[in-house]
C-alpha cells in the first residue's frame, strides 16, 4: 500500500494548494468512504469541468496542481486530482486505465478522431472498506446534460464507472481493452499510443466537437 500513499510527479499532494483543499473539503468526514465521496464529488461535479482542449503531449497538463489551478481537465487529469486528494487524507488510490467506446460520440468528432474508442481513459481505484473500488470522475454537470450522459456518482461503498446506456436509455459505453492500474501517470506510456491513434489531434475542434455547447 505504500505506493499508493505517496506523493509523486503527477499526483503531487504535497502541493500547498492540493493538501489544503483535500484537509477543506473531508472535514467532517463520518468516515473514510465519506471523505472519498466528498472529494470525488468536488472535483466531478462541482469545480474542475471536462475539457479536451488540453495539450496531450505536455507532461504537466496531466499534474494534480495543474489541473486544480486551471479549473479543467480531461478523464486522466481530473482522476489524477482525485487520486492526489485521497492520499492526502490517507487513503490509498492509484489510477485505472481502459480503452473507452462511446457509441453516441458526436460525428463531427468521430470524423476527427477518426474512431469512437478513447485509449487510456483513465479513472481513479480507491481503497476503502478493504476492497478496490472503482470511480470515474470524467464528466460535469454541463457535459452530461448537454451530452445526454448519466452523472456518475461515488459513495465510497461501491464502484461508480460510466453507465452503459445514455439518459435516454441508448447504448453509449462500453468499456474494452483494460490497461491495467498504475502508481502514478505512466506519462511516456501513454504519449505514444495517443499520438499513434490520433495522429490530427486538435484542442480546439475536439472541445468545441463534443464539451461546448452547440
Amino acid at each position: 500500500m505504500e505506493s499508493t500513499l505517496r506523493p509523486t510527479a503527477f499526483i503531487d499532494f504535497d502541493h500547498p494548494a492540493v493538501s489544503a483543499l483535500a484537509r477543506d473539503v473531508s472535514a467532517g468526514a463520518r468516515d473514510p468512504a465519506d471523505a472519498a465521496s466528498r472529494l470525488f464529488a468536488w472535483v466531478r461535479r462541482d469545480h474542475i469541468v471536462y475539457t479536451v482542449k488540453v495539450d496531450f503531449t505536455d507532461p504537466d497538463a496531466y499534474r494534480a496542481s495543474t489541473t486544480l489551478a486551471r479549473g479543467d481537465g480531461f478523464c486522466i487529469p481530473k482522476s489524477t486530482l482525485v487520486v492526489a486528494l485521497l492520499r492526502c487524507v490517507g487513503i490509498p488510490a492509484r489510477l485505472h486505465f481502459a480503452d473507452l467506446r462511446n457509441r453516441l460520440v458526436p460525428d463531427d468528432l468521430r470524423r476527427l478522431m477518426g474512431t469512437d474508442v478513447f485509449v487510456f481513459h483513465g479513472y481513479v481505484e480507491a481503497y476503502l472498506d478493504g476492497r478496490w473500488l472503482r470511480a470515474t470522475p470524467s464528466f460535469d454537470p454541463g457535459t452530461c446534460e448537454r451530452r445526454g450522459i448519466v452523472p456518475v456518482e461515488f459513495d465510497g461503498h461501491g464502484d461508480a464507472l460510466l453507465h452503459a446506456h445514455s439518459a435516454d436509455g441508448r447504448l453509449q459505453f462500453e468499456y474494452l481493452a483494460d490497461r491495467g492500474t498504475r502508481d502514478d501517470v505512466p506519462f511516456e506510456e501513454i504519449l505514444p499510443v495517443l499520438r499513434e491513434v490520433y495522429p490530427l489531434y486538435e484542442p480546439d475542434s475536439w472541445n468545441r466537437a463534443f464539451v461546448e455547447p452547440s
